[in-house]
């Protein structure tokens, strides 16, 4: 009687931790370098063209920022987020502002972008299914990822000053970048005059 108990307490906890272990082992397949990749994914924006995250890479560093018109410090932070793009958009910062409003609420989606005179691109998760891909529960919820779409930083929720660390990131995420555009220039070893 004992053995059978246990044995089902295994049965039930090892199907808990299977999950857990399968996601451990697909962010280790992805890491490149120890550093994980993002997942691709494509949504439609306000305009209902479709947006692919892989054709952002390769021209600089992405912010993908996950919002809802409901999450107070989503408001908050969405300005932020929006200059940040506005500051760094002509060294090839790409900015994703995934907007995780229901199909009930999406239509205070456009309105409230219009209204803010956002100049970030904005797409619509309306099923919250790129959400679950990343394994996220709320909002906010921003990444930085360099131009091979390597995760640089995350971070759930939002204080304020919470922008600096993301503006620190997207500088560190540039700084990679030129030393490598530099170091592959000059492979011989020669410098640049």
């Amino acid at each position: 009687m004992i053995n059978r108990k246990r044995r089902n307490w295994m049965n039930r906890r090892g199907l808990t931790i299977l999950p857990a272990l399968m996601l451990a082992l697909s962010a280790a397949l992805t890491a490149g370098e120890g550093r994980p990749k993002a997942a691709d994914f494509s949504l439609k924006d306000l305009d209902g063209n479709v947006v692919q995250l892989s054709k952002h890479l390769g021209k600089g560093p992405v912010i993908i920022n996950f919002w809802a018109t409901y999450c107070k410090p989503c408001m908050k932070e969405l300005p932020h987020i929006d200059q940040i793009y506005k500051d760094y958009r002509d060294k090839g910062v790409s900015v994703l502002a995934i907007s995780e409003d229901s199909p009930w609420s999406v239509s205070k989606v456009k309105s409230h972008v219009t209204g803010s005179r956002y100049e970030l691109l904005v797409l619509l998760d309306t099923n919250g299914e790129v959400l679950r891909k990343y394994g996220l529960l709320g909002t906010p919820y921003t990444f930085v990822l360099n131009r091979h779409g390597e995760i640089l930083y995350k971070h759930f929720g939002y204080r304020p000053g919470d922008e600096v660390s993301i503006r620190d990131e997207v500088e560190k995420a540039l700084a990679e970048q030129d030393q490598g555009e530099g170091d592959a220039s000059h492979s011989d070893g020669s410098a640049s005059e």
